[in-house]
């Protein structure tokens, strides 16, 4: 009996094993992220090229590398840009989480060896 729960127990963890956790999404596959964000404040610019360049400004405010960083990758993260992400996912993760009504968004996305995504939307 303890040979029968000893080896369905071994088999429960060579079975997790085998499954990779869904991770995060990172930088590691993508070449160029860039967002630029106009409000009535002003515009708003996000840009990860790779290998390490990171840029963002904002009003009155610019910063790179290291300091940038941190700005791009919550931005990446919320938009979590894939093949299939929507206008509408975009737009609505910017009335959610921008300081401020948007005017314009545009972004540019683009995984290593792959294509160029671009989303645009000007409000009405």
């Amino acid at each position: 009996m303890t040979l029968k729960i000893f080896i369905s127990s071994m088999m429960v963890v060579c079975l997790l094993a085998t499954f990779q956790p869904v991770s995060a999404h990172t930088l590691k596959d993508t070449s160029l992220f860039k967002v630029t964000a106009a409000a009535e404040e002003g515009t708003y610019h996000w840009e990860y090229e790779e290998p390490s360049l990171f840029h963002y400004e904002q009003p009155q405010e610019e910063s790179t590398g290291k300091s940038a960083k941190q700005e791009v990758m919550n931005w990446y993260k919320l938009l979590s840009p894939n093949e299939k992400t929507s206008q509408k996912e975009i737009i609505t993760a910017f009335k959610n989480n921008f300081s401020s009504p948007v005017e314009r968004v545009d972004i540019r996305w683009k995984e290593k060896g792959r294509e160029l995504y671009t989303w645009h939307w000007k409000s009405k």
